[in-house]
């Protein structure tokens, strides 16, 4: 049982709600009525999809992590890195088995696609996270996939792409982020990142910092040529948000400090995310759910029941 509860702290619970809520914004946009059932098994897949791309990345990156993340490279000899591997094998096994069995066809074609973007986000002889421009296209897919995906299900992808294309190039931006805390370890091993490309710690943040700031300049450019419905504009309430957040970084040097930073940015995007679904669906269950998932995140938080 100890071992089952390790291999969830692997896959990185509070990471889930991404997907619960891009996967819900998909469903929502796609303007089309489901089954419950297949919202659920859906939310499921990749649910499971995300937390095998977790437990392989703690697989392959245990070297950087005795520096940064001590805890989870203990996770991770304490199961064994064979075992570590065969669970995440046997979640992506388990997930195409059932969105091929219970989902439609595109939906199943969209999760190949997805599987592949995440497992080679970490495993060679891709790893798409050596390369600071492909890693950020691939941390992207934690959106975009669940996203679409959901989308899938109305058997219709010609409409509302703007928001997919926003929501995805503001994810793309926020993967800068995770990068900073890391910043030590990464460059012993030799990982280029968005942080590591540049000779400190510091340019590596006011280059995180700028650009944060572009996907709200992209909102006022899709808002102004009507991409987006004006009441997106609200959105803008989060720029104050991370740029004390990114000041603050730039006076943090220690790994434990600038951690906080990265939980802060969680928080952040989280609540970026659930305003989002809001203005998509401003209804007294969009409201439930985005309370029941702040209650759910900060649980996680306070027991720590996750390897970050």
């Amino acid at each position: 049982m100890k071992m089952l509860f390790d291999i969830v702290k692997l896959g990185r619970p509070r990471t889930w709600i991404f997907i619960i809520l891009a996967f819900i914004m998909g469903w929502v946009t796609s303007g089309e009525s489901f089954s419950t059932i297949i919202i659920i098994y859906g939310i499921i897949i990749y649910i499971l999809w995300i937390a095998s791309t977790n437990i392989i990345n703690a697989y392959t990156d245990v070297d950087e992590d005795k520096i940064n993340l001590p805890h989870r490279a203990e996770l991770v000899e304490r199961i064994g890195s064979k075992g570590v591997l065969y669970a995440s094998l046997f979640l992506y096994a388990i997930t195409i088995l059932l969105s091929y069995l219970l989902m439609p066809f595109l939906f199943f074609i969209i999760y190949l696609v997805a599987v592949f973007d995440s497992f080679f986000y970490s495993m060679p002889p891709l790893r798409f996270k050596a390369n600071p421009y492909a890693s950020l296209i691939a941390f992207s897919g934690a959106i975009f996939f669940p996203f679409v995906g959901a989308w899938s299900l109305s058997g219709n992808l010609s409409n509302l792409w703007s928001i997919a294309f926003f929501l995805t190039y503001w994810f793309l931006t926020y993967g800068t982020i995770k990068n900073i805390p890391d910043y030590t370890g990464d460059k012993v091993v030799g990982l280029k990142t968005s942080a590591t490309i540049f000779r400190e710690r510091r340019t590596a943040i006011k280059f995180s910092f700028a650009f944060l700031i572009t996907p709200y300049i992209l909102l006022i450019l899709l808002l102004l040529f009507n991409y987006l419905n004006i009441k997106f504009l609200s959105l803008l309430i989060g720029l104050p948000f991370i740029s004390l957040i990114m000041y603050k970084a730039l006076n943090l040097q220690e790994f434990g400090k600038l951690e906080k930073i990265h939980t802060w940015g969680f928080f952040y995007a989280v609540s970026f995310l659930s305003l989002f679904l809001f203005l998509l669906y401003p209804t007294i269950n969009s409201i439930i759910l985005i309370l029941f998932l702040f209650i759910v995140l900060l649980s996680i938080n306070i027991t720590k029941f996750d390897s970050r």
